[in-house]
């Protein structure tokens, strides 16, 4: 758990394994308690797809819904030509060992 805060708000960021989801009720209620000290201001919690099951706990504990978010990704890869370095002969046909 994350919680950054700023002038107008909180923002709650949280990873947590799914098999560990339901010890995650304690500490939210404890980062929770740390932001309401800090000021009255909202705390905002930005859940992926991919934690299912926290927007749940989220809600148990007063957080409403405000907006749904598309992440959108644009790959822009081109092939690019790569000159091989060529070879130097000494090194081709290995080193000489050399004792003093």
């Amino acid at each position: 758990l994350t919680l950054q805060s700023a002038r107008r708000g909180h923002w709650l960021e949280c990873t947590v394994l799914p098999e560990r989801r339901g010890d995650l009720l304690p500490y939210l209620r404890y980062v929770l308690y740390l932001a309401d000290r800090a000021g009255a201001v909202p705390v905002y919690a930005v859940v992926p797809d991919y934690t299912a099951g926290v927007a749940w706990l989220l809600r148990m504990l007063g957080f409403e819904s405000i907006a749904r978010q598309e992440v959108l990704v644009a790959h822009t890869v081109s092939r690019v030509t790569v000159n091989r370095p060529a070879m130097v002969s000494a090194i081709e046909r290995g080193a000489d060992a050399v004792i003093h």
